[in-house]
């Protein structure tokens, strides 16, 4: 199972990054430009959020 990170605005051809999940479901998304994002899960949209240039943990995202 993997999380999409969609950069909005971005530029289509790089704005997508794809990351796997391990087994217990957490994962480590590296050198994400700052700008808002939406989540898909399972090619669902389950969140929105905004990276600043800072690093973010304890996020959790489940299918709304």
């Amino acid at each position: 199972t993997s999380l999409e990170f969609d950069l909005l605005g971005g530029n289509p051809a790089t704005r997508r990054t794809q990351v796997n999940l391990a087994p217990d479901g957490s994962f480590d998304v590296l050198d994400l430009t700052p700008g808002t994002y939406e989540v898909y899960l399972f090619g669902r949209v389950v969140s929105t959020f905004q990276l600043a240039d800072r690093d973010i943990a304890g996020l959790a995202f489940g299918p709304r």
